[in-house]
C-alpha cells in the first residue's frame, strides 16, 4: 500500500536528486554512512567485519538489511514490510527486508538475498536477476524466473554502519535504489511465513512533523530512552527500523532535499516555485 501525502512539498526521485544523492554519498569517502548519535552504543570493530568468519563461534550475529529506496505513483519513498506474527522476533513490527548473513557471505549480498526472498518470494534469493551498478543506470534487464524480475533492477547505494540491535545481533543496513516505480505493489510476492503487508511512506510523509517525531520509552534499568516514529502508513515504524529511517534521513536523504546541507538544492521538490 502506498500511502501518498496531502501536504506540500512532495519529492520526485529523478536524475537531479539521484546525482544529489550520489555526491552526499561519496562525501564520507567510502566509509558507512553514519546512522546513530554519538552517544548511542555502536559494535566494536571487530564485530562489524565486512564478511563474517563461520569459524568464530564468540561473535555475535551478524544480519543485513535492505533500505529501499524507491518511487511510488511518483513520489520518492521508502518501503517497509510488516512482520507475521510466526517469525522468531519481532512479530508484527514493522520492519526493513533482511535476515542473517550466511557463512561466507558478504553483508550486501545477504541484504539482497533476503529482499527477493521476503518481498519476491524467491527462494533462489535473485540469483540471475541482474543488479544496476549505479543508480543512473535504468535499464531494465531481463533474467529468468518469474517473481524476482518483476521487481527491476536494484542498486546498492552505499553501506550503513553496522549496528546493534536488542537481540545482540549486529545489523548491516543498506541503502538501495529499486529503479522500477513500485506503483500500488502489485508486482511483489512477498513471502507469506514472513510478510504480512508491504508499504510506502514518501519522503514528505517521513519528513513532516505531523506524522513524524521522537517520543520517551522505558528501556533496560528504568531508563527512559528517547527514540524516533514514524506515522501515516497502516502500522508504526518504531524501534531499530525507526532508528535506521532517521539516520538514513538526516545523513543522506534530508541534506539533498534542498535547505539542508551542503549538497542541497531546488532539484526533486514539486509544489513550490
Amino acid at each position: 500500500m502506498s500511502f501518498a501525502s496531502s501536504q506540500a512539498p512532495s519529492y520526485t526521485l529523478d536524475a537531479a536528486l539521484l546525482h544529489r544523492i550520489e555526491r552526499r554519498i561519496a562525501s564520507f569517502a567510502g566509509q558507512p554512512i553514519p546512522l546513530l548519535p554519538t552517544s548511542l552504543t555502536r559494535p566494536s570493530p571487530s564485530h562489524a567485519s565486512s564478511t563474517p568468519s563461520a569459524a568464530s563461534a564468540s561473535a555475535p550475529r551478524t544480519a543485513a538489511v535492505l533500505i529501499p529506496l524507491c518511487t511510488a505513483h511518483g513520489q520518492a519513498s521508502l518501503l517497509y514490510q510488516i512482520r507475521t506474527a510466526s517469525v522468531s522476533t519481532h512479530k508484527g513490527q514493522v520492519s526493513f527486508p533482511g535476515g542473517h548473513i550466511l557463512p561466507n557471505e558478504a553483508p550486501a549480498q545477504a541484504a539482497l538475498r533476503e529482499f527477493y526472498e521476503e518481498m519476491a518470494g524467491d527462494p533462489r534469493g535473485g540469483q540471475g536477476v541482474p543488479q544496476s551498478s549505479t543508480p543512473s543506470d535504468r535499464s531494465h534487464s531481463k533474467a529468468d524466473g518469474a517473481a524476482a524480475p518483476r521487481i527491476g533492477p536494484i542498486s546498492i547505494l552505499a553501506a550503513c554502519e553496522p549496528l546493534p540491535a536488542v537481540t545482540g545481533t549486529v545489523v548491516h543496513p543498506f541503502l538501495a535504489l529499486l529503479h522500477r516505480d513500485v506503483g500500488d505493489l502489485a508486482h511483489f510476492s512477498p513471502d507469506p511465513s514472513e510478510v504480512a503487508g508491504i508499504f510506502t511512506l514518501s519522503l514528505a510523509q517521513l519528513l513532516d512533523p505531523a506524522l513524524a517525531g521522537r517520543e520517551d520509552l522505558e528501556g533496560g534499568g528504568r531508563k527512559r530512552l528517547n527514540v524516533p516514529f514514524f506515522e501515516g502508513g497502516p502500522a508504526k515504524v518504531w524501534g531499530f527500523t525507526a532508528y535506521i529511517t532517521e539516520g538514513v534521513l538526516e545523513s543522506v536523504l534530508r541534506p539533498c532535499l534542498g535547505g539542508g546541507g551542503e549538497v542541497g538544492g531546488e532539484g526533486g521538490k514539486q509544489g513550490e516555485t
